[in-house]
């Protein structure tokens, strides 16, 4: 299966309610989690990372995009043979929340090899929109 990124149905779905229906839309929390070895899929499930854990990030937005805002969040590897970092995943609420949204996945350029007690820490995240009307 090829890897595939970008935003999730379920967003968009939920984006064309609120653009068509006049429904709000807006997320009080995004977390982000960590992929290795391929895509997230569709789902946002496929090829987690042994630390599966969601981790809280702070954006801004300006000019069509959305940008990481403050200190991101620091991961540490507890996979005891080490993993290849591939991808990130966004979501609406932390992994025990039953009712959080996946909305995007993004590919982590290049992929970041890490071994048992490595620290991965997200620096740099922006979303942006290309194409958009004027």
């Amino acid at each position: 299966m090829a890897n595939s990124y970008g935003i999730s149905t379920a967003l968009a779905q939920l984006v064309l309610e609120a653009v068509l229906n006049n429904v709000a839309l807006s997320f009080s929390t995004v977390c982000a989690q960590l992929h290795a070895g391929g895509s997230p899929g569709t789902a946002g499930t496929s090829n987690p990372a042994a630390e599966t854990n969601r981790l809280q990030v702070n954006m801004s937005t300006a000019n069509a995009a959305a940008q990481l805002s403050g200190a991101g969040p620091s991961w540490t590897i507890v996979a005891t043979q080490g993993e290849d970092i591939s991808a990130l995943s966004l979501w609406s609420g932390f992994e025990t929340d039953p009712n959080a949204v996946f909305m995007f996945s993004l590919p982590i350029i290049p992929n970041v090899q890490v071994a048992y007690g490595d620290t991965v820490s997200l620096t740099t995240l922006l979303l942006a929109a290309t194409g958009l009307a004027s």
